[in-house]
């Protein structure tokens, strides 16, 4: 496996486990007849974002190290790959603005708005993510 397939990994399944997380923990309290601590998830929105940034960062750290010789340049393939990845991530977000602005016409609250735009920019990153793991898998272009 390439070191920017290890990268993409690592961007794709560290971020998904904290905000799996983030996400259940949402579902929990709306599935219980509790009232949501909009205050609290907001601080848990914003560890969990710092706690992202983080492990990414440290994971991109370990397999440079672990790696002899990274690649952290694209080449002209894996530009394209990007590309690919970004133009579906794109349709996600468009759909997903449509969605978000069709819930404030229904009076959603500020918080199912916060969580929605994020769980739509969410989606697309790992809708980006996987077209590039999986053109990288198949070997497209070599």
């Amino acid at each position: 496996m390439s070191f920017r397939e290890k990268v993409l990994w690592a961007s794709l399944l560290l971020p998904a486990a904290l905000w799996c997380w983030y996400f259940g923990l949402i579902g929990a309290a709306l599935a219980g007849a509790a009232a949501l601590d909009e205050g609290l998830f907001a601080a848990r929105m914003l560890e969990i974002m710092v706690a992202s940034i983080a492990l990414q960062l440290a994971s991109v750290a370990v397999l440079a190290r672990r790696d002899p010789d990274p690649a952290f340049v694209p080449d002209e393939r894996e530009q394209l790959f990007e590309y690919r990845g970004a133009s579906r991530a794109y349709q996600v977000i468009s759909i997903g603005i449509l969605v978000v602005v069709a819930g404030n016409f229904l009076a959603w609250s500020r918080f199912a708005i916060v969580n929605a735009v994020v769980l739509i920019y969410l989606l697309s990153e790992a809708m980006k993510i996987g077209i590039e793991l999986s053109l990288l898998r198949k070997g497209v272009g070599r």
